[in-house]
């Protein structure tokens, strides 16, 4: 900090850079600059023989010592008379001092402190405070009113959103904006009013604190045995420091936490018979749906709503009780209980990529941890391989490249972000993804067909399956039993792999390979992008849907008199032309006619191809 004082002349005071500055003029007309940077820097007037108008604004100051000029300063001292103080769009300081002191704030996050005698604080834009901390007496601050009295006299406040107390017994109500009051020391009493986020601090002493006028809140009873009740139907966050506390959570839809995490020892939270003990001493607990646990070894036990349980560092035990609960143990060795209903076990915090199997009950990666009654994983931010049990299961993945694996269970899967894989091995097992969400791959067991924004299946397994693309540019692959892939719209890659497959590559450039085995390849669209990469005479067969070759009327076998093998038609019933020099495979609508081939596939050259590879369909 530099503290500069000017002389009874015209001074030029300036501050260093990056630390808080006190600049003095004194008599005379000065420049006072405060220097750039991070330190707040003050202009102090605490000794002006009369009273002041300063504004940071302009900055101008007259009156009092003379008139100044300033620049880069953030915070203004009045003097004992009936000052003016403004400030500009930055965070400013504002202290009266004695008189009847007008502040304004501005625009910025102030902090207005009148000082003795009967101020008028107006915040203007931002989140302001008024300041009471050097009050000699308890204060009664009530926002909806916008009145202070006690200790200083009575102030005027509009604007206003948080308050500091005094070291006495105050009193503090809000209105309907969100509110950040602090009590500091002494036994307070708090009052929220309409606001949706309250912030309620007690602060020392034994104080009582009531949001339960608020939509919701964060309470905080500081040191001493501190009343907290929440508010109506919102989410209150409640720590109640050391002493024994009474946390009163709301009765309505609200989902209500108790804070441990300043605790100086592991706690034994109970929801059931609403008791706390060990940390920061016993509380009494009611309506409260979720605890966050301490630093150290922590049990934690749920009740019969849907618990949030956190378990934070130490090796904690958790333990949901009936409900539907949601368990996090964070850090260390947990052990997790979710009891009855459908919980979860969260690992969005963890550090590291987690690897979580609720069949064996273990999860590795964020401290090992033991798992029982969990239905559903909640994954990191990385790379994590999250396996489900015999059960219907939930895996979200996250971000990363995860792998999902429900299990026997009809599970429900979500990979997030990234590039994932899953694991189907049952028909009711659902798989979720988003656009843009990475490059995904199934492995299927059963008969399956991809969900959108999900690119490549491959068929596990020896049983006969059958795979579904959807509109994306799909890689389907079969296993070793005969299949039958169908894609979609996209540009697809099917690959049959061994046994008798059936494959379709539907609308779009499509590259099929049948693999070992006889193998089908199904035509059901005309759209001249596809290519055929094994196809063999003595084992494969080219199907063609009549309802689309609408020349070939007749089922079965091709007729001998409908095949050519050249480059074009011949005669009027020449539809099914192939090219052996160029590869392809063409449909001629009209035969001989006047309309022009279209190619159904390229399927390689020098092939000795018949009408018996042909079957319509």
């Amino acid at each position: 900090m530099a503290i500069l004082i000017g002389t009874d002349g015209n001074d030029t005071l300036t501050g260093a850079d990056d630390v808080a500055d006190d600049l003095t003029g004194g008599l005379g007309d000065d420049i006072l600059i405060g220097g750039g940077g991070k330190g707040l820097d003050w202009a102090h007037y605490d000794n002006a023989p009369s009273a002041v108008t300063v504004n940071l604004l302009t900055g101008k100051a007259s009156g009092g010592d003379g008139n100044d000029i300033l620049s880069e300063i953030e915070g203004v001292t009045g003097s004992r008379f009936n000052d003016t103080l403004t400030g500009d769009d930055e965070d400013n300081s504002l202290n009266g001092g004695k008189g009847k002191d007008l502040l304004l704030g501005g625009l910025g996050d102030d902090t207005l402190k009148g000082g003795a005698g009967n101020d008028t604080l107006q915040g203007g834009g931002g989140f302001d405070y008024a300041d009471y901390g050097e009050s000699p007496l308890a204060i009664t601050v009530n926002f909806a009113t916008g009145t202070a009295s006690g200790g200083d006299d009575n102030d005027s406040l509009s604007s206003i959103e948080g308050v500091y107390g005094s070291f006495f017994n105050d009193v503090l109500t809000g209105d309907t904006n969100d509110n950040s009051m602090h009590g500091g020391d002494g036994d307070d009493r708090l009052i929220g009013g309409g606001g949706e986020n309250d912030f309620l601090d007690g602060g020392f002493g034994n104080d009582f604190i009531d949001a339960s006028g608020s939509e919701s809140s964060l309470l905080s009873g500081g040191d001493g045995n501190d009343f907290l009740m929440g508010s109506r139907d919102g989410s209150d966050f409640m720590q109640g420091g050391l002493g024994n506390d009474i946390l009163i959570g709301d009765v309505g839809n609200g989902f209500d936490q108790a804070y441990y995490s300043s605790a100086p020892a592991a706690v034994l939270v109970n929801l059931v018979t609403g008791t706390a003990s060990g940390g920061d001493g016993n509380d009494s607990l009611s309506s409260i749906e979720g605890v966050f646990g301490s630093f150290y070894n922590d049990i934690i036990i749920g009740n019969a709503s849907d618990n949030g349980l956190v378990g934070w560092e130490g090796n904690d035990v958790l333990d949901g009780g009936s409900g539907n609960d949601t368990l996090r143990g964070e850090a260390g060795n947990d052990t997790l209980r979710g009891g009855v209903g459908n919980d979860s076990a969260e690992y969005w915090s963890a550090f590291s990529a987690v690897t979580v199997n609720l069949a064996t009950g273990i999860a590795t990666g964020d401290g090992t941890d033991t798992l029982s009654g969990i239905e559903n994983i909640l994954g990191s931010d990385y790379s994590d391989t999250l396996i489900g049990d015999a059960g219907g299961n939930f895996l979200w993945g996250g971000d990363g490249d995860d792998l999902l694996n429900g299990g026997a269970g009809a599970d429900d899967l979500h990979g997030g972000l990234a590039n994932d894989q899953y694991v189907v091995d049952n028909i009711g097992d659902s798989i979720h993804e988003l656009a843009q969400e990475g490059t995904d791959k199934v492995s299927s067991s059963v008969t399956f067909t991809l969900p959108k924004h999900v690119e490549n299946l491959t068929l596990t397994g020896a049983s006969t399956i059958n795979g579904n693309g959807n509109g994306a540019a799909n890689t389907i692959t079969g296993n070793s039993a005969a299949n039958r892939l169908n894609a979609g719209a996209g540009n697809d890659v099917l690959r049959g792999g061994a046994g008798n497959d059936e494959l379709n590559g539907g609308l779009g450039s499509d590259t099929l390979t049948g693999g070992a085995g006889k193998d089908n390849f199904k035509f059901t669209v005309l759209d001249n992008g596809d290519s055929i990469s094994d196809f063999t005479v003595a084992d494969d067969t080219i199907l063609l849907d009549n309802a689309v070759f609408k020349a070939l009327a007749t089922t079965g076998t091709l007729a001998a008199g409908q095949f050519r093998t050249g480059t074009q038609a011949l005669d009027a019933n020449d539809f099914i032309i192939y090219d052996k020099v160029g590869g392809d495979l063409l449909y001629d609508a009209d035969g001989n006619g006047v309309d022009a081939a279209t190619i159904i596939t390229k399927i390689g050259v020098d092939l000795n191809m018949t009408n018996v590879d042909i079957v319509v369909v």
